[in-house]
């Protein structure tokens, strides 16, 4: 039974309904013969709300995916599975739905079991009554969460592709799986004059020449059709209305299957390369691989973060496109001579084992050896001349070449020619790359390639910072973190320490005022009398504050011991020390199974009288009761201990688990039990927390996991 059967069956149960005369109530056993036992059989989650969003129905799927059952998701008890920053989005929905009287679609996240939240699909349909008035929904939700998760990485993957295609200059585009194209980088903007608005589509043909239109259309969706690549060459028009010869590219993106998914394609203006001594063909597919080979770099760069790696792969490209002897790729960091300093993480071919200059090179060798760079304070060279010019210089004669102002190092490896651009970010110099020692010098060609890798440096060296900020403040959590960690076990070995002494004196005080009570009691007049009853009454309330305290703080000591525990064993061992109170409050304690796990003995039987007698204590019913349930979840056991009592106040639920913290005044207690009870929990691996109703009782719910962590 698909949902699409289950909703025309219930569409045709509800007609029946209305034929009935139902008004305003929906109730479930009229929808259709078998409506539950349909229900129950679908994969799916359904449910049923009235008009006001009161919950009616939920199936067995609901309980297993949310953990709540029919009684907690009754009402709007539904809608606490929710996440919360969902709600209002799912309210407001309901209503439009409510109003509009349509069925609607909307994602949302429910909370599961473990506590996590999964995305769903919520589908509704709406029930009329016979005179034509909403009176309830039926739907369903569907578990999409993997695919919402998938959709997500690949948006994410979409954009880093997109930030990358904006740096390098080559007008880039993609279209999707059916053709169009939904995307293009601004340098196909600034060229043609086009917003991206009016060129996805089919917009962009409307650059394309007219006499080359027909032909570029076919060849593109014949590429589209096969799923061929996609390649030729056509006049596009330029914002002032001339046209220029340009090489379209495109290549399909196929998904695991082999199914296309995306198109991605370039645009490479071709115009001044038919006037070069070499064919137009050639100098495309050169720019076209050093284009392939920068993305390969990138994206191996936003996969690992290796900025070194990164650094030197594209400085080794350099040198093999300009067939350079040297090269450097540097970054600027405040100081120097000069407030700025060139920070060089990448050099290849300079040879300085072989210098004369033995003090230089074992500076060299140790700042790469210990920090992985090395500094050149000194600017005012052909090293520092695109910093501090912003352009790119050709130095074809470096021996006289007025620019070089400054002398090198002594030692330093011969330079004879020089080619440097810097390392642009807008208006600010970031670094700069450089090459030098090309047989029969550099060319202008040559400076736009290393202006090409130069962007895909200054995208490297952007992510090396963002990265570089985020270690630094991943170290200052860590460090924070372990200062808590440390001041907390001090106050511990504090608190341990404290109440550990002080139980001495305590009961010499209490024995004291005993024996006062005794001796002198109606002997030192009314006054006294009262004196020495408030005094053993708070030396009693100290002393057992003293004594929650030493028990909270020795639980996690180094001499604890974990062994195999029979649980269903500690439970009826607790039922019996609690015998007194069981009869008193002529209560009904019981239990399920429990399985056996792995922890402290004498820990486990303090947490369990403490979460039975918390049941019965707090409990006004004629007859209390305490009822230990046990589920099992991925890899943890959850146990539950649920009462009929006084209930706790939402607003107080966290409160009752700190320190001394008791709700009710009256109670003798050290307000100690649900503090050392949670921090039982917590030390055996597990998490606490209390779902309460005032007035109606609480459930205290823990898990312990499968696999012991000590």
């Amino acid at each position: 039974m698909t949902e699409a059967e289950l909703n025309d069956n219930v569409r045709a149960g509800a007609q029946r309904a209305n034929g009935s005369g139902v008004d305003g109530e929906v109730d479930s056993e009229i929808l259709g013969a078998g409506f539950q036992a349909l229900a129950e059989s679908l994969p799916q989650i359904v449910w049923i709300l009235d008009s006001a969003g009161n919950n009616h129905y939920v199936n067995q799927r609901w309980t297993d995916f949310t953990g709540l059952n029919q009684q907690e998701s009754s009402g709007g008890g539904w809608a606490s599975a929710v996440h919360a920053e969902d709600q209002n989005r799912v309210s407001v929905e309901w209503q439009n739905g409510v109003k509009s009287g349509e069925p609607f679609e909307l994602e949302y996240r429910l909370r599961i079991r473990s506590g996590e939240h999964r995305w769903v699909m919520a589908r509704g349909i709406p029930l009329f009554t016979k005179d034509g008035r909403l009176y309830g929904w039926l739907g369903t939700c569907t578990d999409v969460h993997s695919t919402r998760v998938a959709e997500q990485r690949v948006q994410e993957r979409e954009t880093h592709l997109r930030i990358l295609a904006e740096s390098i200059p080559q007008m880039v585009w993609t279209a999707d799986a059916d053709g169009n194209q939904d995307w293009t980088n601004k340098r196909w903007c600034d060229f043609t004059g086009q917003t991206l608005e009016e060129s996805v589509g089919a917009g962009w043909t409307k650059a394309v020449h007219p006499e080359d239109y027909e032909r570029t259309v076919a060849a593109w969706n014949t590429a589209w059709l096969v799923g061929g690549d996609y390649e030729v060459t056509c006049r596009i028009r330029r914002a002032d209305g001339l046209y220029f010869w340009h090489l379209e590219r495109a290549n399909a993106i196929r998904d695991e299957s082999g199914k296309i998914v995306k198109w991605f394609g370039t645009c490479t203006n071709i115009d001044d390369n038919t006037k070069a001594s070499r064919s137009w063909e050639q100098q495309v597919e050169e720019r076209t691989n050093e284009l392939k080979t920068i993305a390969s770099m990138l994206s191996e760069f936003v996969e690992t973060g290796d900025f070194r790696r990164a650094s030197q792969r594209i400085l080794q490209l350099a040198l093999e496109l300009t067939r350079g002897e040297y090269g450097f790729v540097g970054t600027v960091v405040p100081g120097g001579p000069q407030g700025r300093t060139l920070r060089v993480f990448a050099d290849q071919g300079f040879n300085w084992s072989s210098t004369v200059n033995r003090e230089l090179y074992d500076k060299v060798a140790a700042d790469y050896d210990l920090k992985g760079y090395i500094d050149f304070p000194q600017l005012d060279n052909l090293f520092g001349w695109p910093i501090i010019n912003q352009r790119a210089i050709i130095a074809n004669d470096v021996d006289g070449d007025s620019r070089r102002s400054g002398r090198q190092p002594l030692g330093h490896p011969p330079i004879k020619s020089f080619l440097g651009v810097p390392i642009m970010k807008g208006d600010t110099v970031l670094g700069a790359f450089g090459v030098a020692n090309r047989r029969g010098g550099f060319s202008e060609e040559q400076v736009k390639s290393i202006e090409l890798l130069a962007g895909a440096a200054c995208v490297i060296y952007e992510g090396y910072k963002r990265h570089q900020r985020e270690h630094a403040l991943l170290k200052e959590r860590d460090l924070a973190e372990s200062r808590l960690k440390e001041s907390n076990r001090l106050l511990l070995d504090l608190a341990y320490s404290v109440s550990h002494e002080m139980q001495g004196p305590l009961r010499i005080i209490r024995s004291e005022l005993g024996l006062l009570s005794v001796r002198y009691s109606d002997r030192l007049g009314t006054d006294a009398d009262e004196f020495i009853r408030n005094s053993v009454k708070a030396a009693g309330v100290v002393n057992r504050m003293v004594d929650g305290l030493w028990e909270y703080a020795r639980i996690d000591r180094p001499h604890i011991q974990f062994e195999e525990i029979d649980l269903n064993e500690i439970f009826d061992k607790t039922s019996i020390s609690l015998e007194q109170l069981v009869e008193q409050k002529k209560a009904i304690v019981s239990r399920e199974n429990l399985p056996r796990v792995r922890g402290e003995r004498r820990q486990m039987e303090a947490l369990f009288r403490q979460l039975v007698s918390n049941a019965l204590i707090h409990n006004r019913s004629s007859v209390p009761t305490a009822t230990m349930s046990v589920s099992q979840l991925v890899d943890q056991w959850l146990f539950c201990v649920t009462d009929n009592g006084i209930g706790i106040d939402s607003t107080e639920t966290q409160e009752i688990f700190k320190m001394f913290r008791k709700l009710d005044r009256d109670n003798p207690g050290s307000g100690m039990g649900l503090a050392i009870a949670k921090r039982i929990v917590e030390f055996h691996g597990g998490k606490l927390r209390v779902d309460s109703t005032r007035g109606v009782g609480s459930r205290f719910c823990f898990t312990l996991p499968m696999v012991s962590v000590r």
